[in-house]
């Protein structure tokens, strides 16, 4: 209702009114503002009388915001004991076509998750947006931050075979403990609570790993 509101008719938000029924599943794509919300809406308005667009699910699988498209290359630097010593990463972001409502939320607004629960000193990172002949990318559940872990446990689990380490042995050595907290992290997010070994130690626990 903002966006039919301020962006497209510039008209007062309560000129509008807006009811979104039973939307299914697809949790990210459907919270999108799609260019047939306005034409339909305009239409109506011009016609004076009710306009109904019906999308079948065929079509929303080659119009609709994808979830993610990202090509990452990370570094992680480590002393000889296996500290973490600093995070590089670099991602180009692919934004479809054209921009859908948030283009670059996703592949930048969850950057901090980079460094996981791991304490690193410093990070550097770059996202580049790039624009391409697919369908538009949006933030779908978790808007950046699936990418993120993924990134930076990918490369705890390199680096721990490059050092012949247990991959459980290298996180535990390197997570931020509680009395850490709060920890400020070299880039973007601040964690203010947290016991991260509790929550891997009682994971491996039942995940019978020991076995």
């Amino acid at each position: 209702r903002r966006i039919f509101a301020q962006v497209i008719f510039n008209e007062a938000e309560n000129a509008f009114h807006v009811i979104p029924g039973d939307m299914g599943g697809g949790f990210g794509m459907k919270g999108a503002f799609y260019a047939e919300y306005a034409l339909t809406a305009w239409a109506s308005k011009r016609l004076n009388k009710p306009v109904k667009w019906y999308s079948d699910r065929a079509e929303s699988f080659v119009s609709d915001n994808h979830g993610r498209d990202n090509l990452s290359d990370g570094e992680l630097a480590l002393d000889k004991d296996g500290n973490f010593l600093a995070l590089r990463v670099r991602t180009k972001a692919n934004l479809g076509a054209f921009p859908s409502t948030v283009p670059s939320g996703a592949p930048t607004a969850a950057l901090g998750g980079l460094i996981g629960m791991y304490k690193t000193p410093a990070a550097h990172v770059q996202v580049k947006g790039v624009y391409t002949n697919t369908t538009p990318t949006g933030a779908y559940r978790g808007a950046g931050r699936p990418e993120a872990a993924y990134v930076i446990e990918r490369l705890v689990d390199t680096a721990a075979r490059q050092l012949k380490m247990d991959p459980v042995e290298l996180r535990l050595k390197n997570m931020i403990p509680t009395e850490a907290m709060p920890y400020q992290s070299p880039i973007q997010f601040k964690y203010d609570c947290g016991d991260f070994r509790r929550v891997l130690e009682g994971a491996l626990e039942h995940s019978d790993y020991a076995c």
